[in-house]
């Protein structure tokens, strides 16, 4: 498991928020890349915060989020699944703590105990990105399965 945060304060611009760099860091210390994961968990407050992270992260080109979407990339059975729990949006979202129902499913995955929701690929990394402040604070989590 590695993690990387990163307090920004008066550096975020409409670009360049930090969960790129959050996420840089996490997966360098992990390890892996971009290409080496297999389930997705983002902080998703808002709809257009998911997107924004979607992009800044690097899933998809900016401005190509919801057509990614639209196409089923983050679906269950999709290139790389993301909430499969609904997110927060549909699943609940309570505050400070919410984000912790990201990293249950994403343990849920990576054990095959999702139930209905189970993807069908087996992820051997995951990875989990939360934001917080209004975007100005960013956390990136990399799990990975080790049998």
């Amino acid at each position: 498991m590695a993690s990387a945060d990163r307090q920004m304060i008066g550096d975020a611009t409409l670009a360049h928020y930090g969960a790129k760099d959050a996420m840089a860091r996490a997966m360098t210390q992990a390890g892996v890349d971009l290409r080496d994961v297999g389930y997705a968990a983002i902080y998703d407050s808002f709809t257009i915060t998911l997107a924004i992270l979607l992009e800044e992260i690097g899933l998809c080109a900016r401005g190509q989020a919801g057509q990614a979407a639209a196409a089923g990339r983050f679906s269950a059975d999709g290139e790389l699944p993301l909430n499969t729990h609904g997110g927060l949006l549909s699943y609940g979202h309570c505050g400070v703590a919410g984000a912790l129902a990201h990293l249950a499913e994403a343990h849920l995955q990576m054990t095959r105990r999702a139930g209905a929701r189970q993807i069908a690929r087996e992820p051997a990394v995951a990875m989990l990105h939360g934001d917080g402040g209004i975007m100005s604070s960013h956390i990136s989590l990399i799990l990975e399965r080790t049998r």
